[in-house]
């Protein structure tokens, strides 16, 4: 009998715990918690006392769905939040302060502290309800810029961060041992597409809280997939932007459809990357032992009066024929884009200002370390509007104000213009004789040119603007020389110089219609890319030699892809006709200025779109055929991302 009673009494037992541990598997969250330690795996950094959970015997392995379901107002949100939470400041490692909770991402700083330290740990908010109750946030730029960081770590580059200056050195001397893909530039991409779905929400006034999550678990879950492969990824994104695009479909406030949505998406993703500090860039790295540098700083600052356009922007006919979509983040962004700070992105364009403008300077350092101005010119996005507005009154005084805006920079300036001069209906590429006509009429004949580097050439006042150039160079070269004889140059840099601007004069003194058909006929090269580059290097070292000839501006439609090739270009003419010493073919330069990354990261932070590393491909010339994986990457290409049919 004692025998029964006490089976009964086990068996009442094991029913007892069994129900609980059901009941507490029905209360479990929807997101999966955090494992110990691992969104410091890859940045190796050093987790906070409160992040440590008991010994498991294996890692749970996060998952990750991008859809977002009809709970997810109440999903379980376990931010990491070191001390106070009510706004705390977190420091980088620069030490620049950002709102927002802690996210595991410690600063390079704390990650060098005593490991054994502990800090003092509260207990964490668990909901949503919580996250707004304490005014937590998800801190999208810093992490961001981490992982900027760590992708360009992996690529053997290091970054240190001043205030609005970034220095990135190349470790060693280029090679293409180390891997151009990053996961992380595909994360950052997820990561700002939930930062713009969030911002769409806040400005009209819903509740952004879900993307927050859905930020915090992608971040998650790249630490757990870090050695997948780059179309794993590319589908991840895809994913990202259906889940988004579907979820504010139904939420209904935009009334719009999906491909509207898809497209303004897009739109809110130039606009939020203002959110983030816009640097002066500076690449340093080696050649065959020698330093050199890249920097691309911002130029110039808005003028009064487009300034003033954004101030009265309510009344300016710029403004009030835009969508209320994007009026809303010009409201919400208008302190950004006059403070002078930031770059324009390149996709915004339908506003004043010139987009995504630097000048460039190349430096070379000798022994001693003393920098060298080798070469400098300016380059952007196209100062007219690509768009094709029926108001060409108002299109044609923002073209008008970009040129001051120039002007009040460099008023001895001429500008380029790589775009198409065509207008085929139906091929938005072959679309682009506005941009250039409008460019024209503002900057006038005697100092424009056009010279497209795409498929099908076009061209115009070459021969006109060589013949200023040669004039100038020669000028310049006797008034400097004892020796007044052009074919007599004791120099080798000299030399070097005169012989690529005789190279130069071959191409100049040909026919346009003869260049345009060499540029459709020559499939696996581009005349008119060379021949662009050799004139812009040669005016980018005869300006820093002689500050009285005139600088050039280059630009196409958006001042990234057909841009960034030609800026390439230039700088491996100008380090090979500055430095003879060297004696180092262009082959060989373009492909370390191909490892440096310094084009491409252009491509996806200040002016450019976060995330998208590398130019969209454009056509080669034979200096470049070998490097176009280098120059193109994948990342790229999502600019525009499709919808999921």
């Amino acid at each position: 009998m004692a025998y029964v009673q006490q089976a009964a009494w086990f068996w009442a037992l094991m029913l007892l715990l069994q129900a609980s541990i059901c009941s507490r598997k029905r209360c479990r969250p929807a997101s999966t918690p955090i494992p110990v330690a691992t969104i410091y795996k890859k940045l190796c950094c050093k987790p906070c006392a409160s992040d440590h959970a008991p010994e498991e015997k294996e890692e749970q392995v996060i998952d990750f769905n991008p859809e977002f379901g009809d709970d997810d107002d109440c999903k379980i949100f376990n931010p990491k939040v070191d001390g106070n939470v009510d706004n705390k400041m977190h420091s980088d490692s620069n030490g620049e302060g950002s709102a927002g909770y802690d996210s595991g991402y410690d600063s390079d700083k704390d990650a060098d502290k005593d490991a054994s330290a502990t800090p003092k740990a509260k207990q964490p908010p668990s909901s949503v309800s919580d996250l707004k109750k304490h005014n937590i946030i998800f801190d999208f730029e810093r992490i961001i810029e981490k992982m900027r960081k760590e992708a360009d770590r992996s690529r053997n580059i290091h970054c240190k961060f001043s205030g609005d200056r970034l220095i990135r050195t190349v470790k060693d001397e280029p090679n293409d041992q180390h891997s151009l893909y990053a996961a992380e530039d595909y994360v950052i991409q997820g990561l700002n597409i939930y930062r713009a779905a969030k911002k769409i929400c806040v400005l009209y006034e819903q509740d952004p809280s879900a993307f927050e999550v859905k930020a915090h678990e992608f971040l998650c879950y790249y630490s757990d997939h870090l050695e997948k492969p780059e179309a794993f990824w590319i589908n991840k994104i895809k994913e990202i932007n259906q889940g988004v695009v579907t979820y504010l479909y139904k939420k209904g406030f935009l009334d719009a459809n999906l491909d509207a949505i898809n497209n303004n998406l897009r739109i809110a993703e130039n606009y939020v990357g203002l959110d983030d500090t816009h640097y002066n860039v500076t690449t340093k790295f080696k050649i065959e032992g020698k330093e050199f540098a890249l920097e691309d700083t911002k130029w110039p600052p808005l003028t009064a009066t487009q300034k003033e356009a954004y101030r009265n922007r309510k009344s300016e006919k710029y403004y009030t024929r835009l969508d209320p979509f994007e009026q809303k983040f010009i409201d919400a962004y208008k302190s950004e884009l006059g403070d002078d700070k930031h770059y324009i992105p390149t996709q915004i364009r339908t506003i004043p200002g010139c987009r995504n403008a630097y000048q460039k300077r190349i430096i070379a350092y000798d022994q001693n370390n003393h920098p060298t101005v080798l070469g400098r010119y300016y380059h952007s996005g196209s100062l007219p509007s690509p768009i094709q507005w029926t108001d060409k009154k108002t299109d044609q005084k923002i073209t008008q104000d970009n040129w001051a805006q120039v002007q009040q920079q460099d008023k001895n300036v001429e500008v380029i213009s790589l775009n198409y001069n065509m207008d085929i209906k139906g091929f938005e590429q072959l679309r682009e004789k506005k941009i250039v006509e409008d460019t024209r009429q503002v900057v006038g004949n005697d100092r424009f040119m056009n010279l497209s580097i795409n498929g099908i050439g076009t061209s115009f006042n070459l021969k006109n603007q060589y013949n200023k150039l040669l004039e100038d160079s020669i000028t310049w070269y006797t008034k400097n020389s004892t020796d007044p004889s052009i074919n007599f140059k004791k120099d080798p840099k000299d030399k070097s110089f005169f012989m690529e601007l005789e190279k130069l004069g071959e191409a100049a003194q040909t026919p346009e219609l003869l260049n345009n058909l060499k540029q459709i006929t020559y499939i696996s090269d581009n005349p008119n890319a060379t021949t662009c580059a050799s004139y812009i290097a040669c005016k980018a070292i005869l300006s820093q030699a002689d500050p009285s000839t005139t600088s050039v501006l280059f630009c196409c439609k958006s001042g990234k892809d057909r841009t960034g090739i030609i800026s390439y270009l230039t700088d491996a003419t100008i380090i090979c006709k500055s430095c003879p010493e060297l004696d180092i073919d262009i082959d060989k330069v373009c492909k370390d200025l191909a490892l440096t990354r310094h084009y491409q990261s252009l491509a996806c932070i200040n002016g450019g779109m976060p995330g998208r590393f590398g130019m969209k491909p454009v056509r080669n010339n034979k200096a470049c055929n070998k490097f176009t994986e280098l120059l193109f990457p994948r990342t790229a290409e999502l600019t525009k991302i499709p919808l999921i049919r």
